[in-house]
């Protein structure tokens, strides 16, 4: 089976990006499928969530993202975390400085290209920004999801996102766009589901969908496998967050493969 790429991204943060990201790579690797987690955002809050002491270690960390772009010398297998809920290459506070380095935005690409026929799923978490990293992000990806609150301030930023979607596609063509995932919402609300019809206008003048499955608030169970960094779904509880994940996951299965 082919390898297939999928940014989590979105420039409105607290969207559940980066729930999103580690609870589907949690999900994947559940099922069987080997899975690298990217995280491009220098807020790092996939990497605090996959890596036991995370900040404590950030410091004096020699092999992040940010590393292997600035060093050539330095290994991408040897700069993969393994961890319960996948594999890792962590993030860095000094990725705030892509943007004004002059680096190609290439790079991120180059990194996912050696490795990407190790694995089934390569997820990147994107920074809540546009910028380098965002872009840089985007030209190394097949599919995008775009998480989003059904509320009007979380949609508020999509037309510009999708210019540099837009922009990213002159130099990857085959970028696109599977559709948007509704988090933190709930469909009994009625101003929810009057912002998701509007996605769903939205989503039919791009080409693509709203994924029927939202993900419901479960900020307790979230909470609890971040400060254990434990793959959340070995935990084995019952909850309707996860079966919310298992649902997108099905879907986002049978879009790319």
């Amino acid at each position: 089976m082919s390898c297939s790429v999928i940014a989590f991204s979105n420039q409105k943060g607290g969207v559940g990006k980066s729930t999103s990201v580690v609870a589907t790579a949690g999900c994947l690797l559940s099922r069987g499928y080997s899975v690298l987690v990217i995280d491009t955002d220098p807020q790092a809050t996939a990497s605090s969530y996959m890596v036991p002491d995370f900040e404590q270690q950030e410091e004096g960390r020699e092999a992040s993202l940010y590393h292997l772009i600035m060093d050539e010398n330095l290994s991408v297998p040897d700069s993969i975390v393994h961890t319960t809920s996948g594999d890792l290459i962590t993030a860095s506070f000094l990725l705030y400085d892509m943007d004004r380095l002059g680096v190609g935005t290439s790079a991120i690409k180059e990194i996912v290209d050696e490795v990407r026929a190790q694995y089934d799923f390569v997820l990147i978490d994107t920074p809540p920004n546009l910028g380098w990293l965002q872009t840089a992000a985007l030209e190394a990806t097949d599919y995008i999801v775009i998480p989003t609150k059904a509320t009007a301030q979380s949609i508020r930023g999509i037309p510009t996102f999708f210019d540099t979607v837009y922009y990213v596609q002159n130099t990857n063509p085959e970028l696109r766009i599977l559709g948007f995932l509704i988090t933190m919402s709930s469909k009994r609300v009625r101003a929810c589901k009057a912002i998701a019809g509007e996605l769903e206008t939205i989503a039919q003048q791009m080409g693509c969908q709203v994924f029927p499955e939202w993900i419901r608030l479960a900020e307790g169970l979230f909470g609890e496998s971040e400060a254990m960094h434990t793959n959340v779904f070995q935990m084995h509880r019952k909850n309707n967050a996860l079966k919310d994940y298992e649902a997108f996951v099905d879907a986002l299965v049978k879009a790319v493969k």
